[in-house]
């Protein structure tokens, strides 16, 4: 699609500036409106007019997802007795690391597992290893001095869960990891 742009100077006190008078996309010449609709139909694609009770509808593509929000979906992923550490978290999501995963998780809404995210040496901080103890008792990952033997305990997810994965990653802007591998 090739645009034409007619324009007149504008004088100024340094340089004359082009203002756009009307616009020209595939042949079809548009002037300028003050609501500029029509430049909204055609040149973005924005917004599809339904002539017949004359209404706009706005199709625009969804926001991308926040990393928080997928850090804390990602942990929700996570079964009972499984753990990732917060590079783990940031590898499969395709941004981010470690440290950027560790302050989503400090963010994490109530009933986000928080204490399957753990360090790579297996451990959590001193404020959490309390709570976290509970639950790794519960879930048979405790292992003796506040921590999980995370080599024991990583998370090796189902393929339902890595199209879920791939979901998140596409959603935060990152290529599915199928294709990462594709490329290598």
């Amino acid at each position: 699609m090739r645009a034409v742009l007619v324009s007149t100077p504008v004088v100024s006190k340094s340089k004359p500036i082009a203002r756009p008078l009307c616009h020209s996309v595939m042949g079809i010449t548009l002037q300028p409106r003050p609501d500029r609709t029509a430049v909204r139909i055609a040149c973005c694609g924005v917004l599809q007019a339904n002539w017949q009770n004359r209404t706009m509808t706005a199709h625009l593509p969804p926001p991308p997802l926040d990393y928080s929000r997928a850090v804390h979906q990602l942990a929700a992923l996570v079964p009972a007795g499984a753990v990732l550490s917060y590079k783990d978290v940031a590898e499969l999501l395709g941004s981010g690391g470690a440290r950027q995963a560790g302050k989503a998780m400090a963010s994490a809404p109530a009933g986000t597992p928080w204490w399957r995210i753990i360090r790579s040496n297996g451990s959590l901080t001193e404020a959490l290893a309390e709570t976290a103890q509970r639950h790794w008792d519960e879930e048979g990952l405790a292992a003796p001095g506040r921590h999980v033997n995370i080599n024991k305990s990583r998370w090796n997810p189902s393929n339902q869960a890595w199209e879920e994965i791939d979901a998140l990653r596409t959603a935060l802007g990152n290529p599915k990891m199928s294709e990462m591998d594709d490329q290598l």
